[in-house]
């Protein structure tokens, strides 16, 4: 049901889990138990999980939280300025997808319609983060 990172020892949801959606609700209820109970339950999860309570859109900072070395690489993306020889386009070579591994087998999943063909230029790079973000916590 979770997503467990080694670097960070921190969870999230697994959105390619098997598991019916009754389950996430049962262990939001044990949670609030807990908490009403004053009892500790040691699950730790980013700090984005009480942020996304209040209907909050992610920031890079949250995911920084969660995936430090990604982070970097997007904040990078973010900061790059275009040079005469080299243009972002061609030092990330990177479209509006995502790859993911599902059971084995590496999925490329477009972020929006035509992800695939459409290359993150110094225009779009804003939107290629944001929309990242919103599809690595999306829950």
């Amino acid at each position: 049901m979770f997503k467990f990172n080694e670097d960070t020892q921190l969870y999230w949801f697994n959105g390619q889990t098997f598991e019916p959606n009754i389950n996430f609700e049962l262990i939001g209820n044990l949670m609030g138990i807990a908490l009403y109970n004053n009892t500790f339950i040691d699950l730790p999860l980013i700090h984005f999980t009480y942020r996304l309570l209040l209907d909050q859109k992610p920031t890079l900072d949250d995911f920084a939280q969660w995936q430090p070395e990604t982070a970097k690489s997007l904040k990078y993306m973010l900061d790059y300025e275009d040079h005469d020889k080299c243009m972002l386009e061609d030092i990330i070579c990177r479209t509006f997808t995502v790859d993911i591994e599902k059971f084995g087998a590496v999925e490329q999943v477009d972020l929006k319609a035509g992800g695939g063909d459409i290359l993150v230029t110094r225009y779009n790079r804003e939107e290629f983060v944001e929309l990242f973000l919103d599809y690595e916590f999306r829950v």
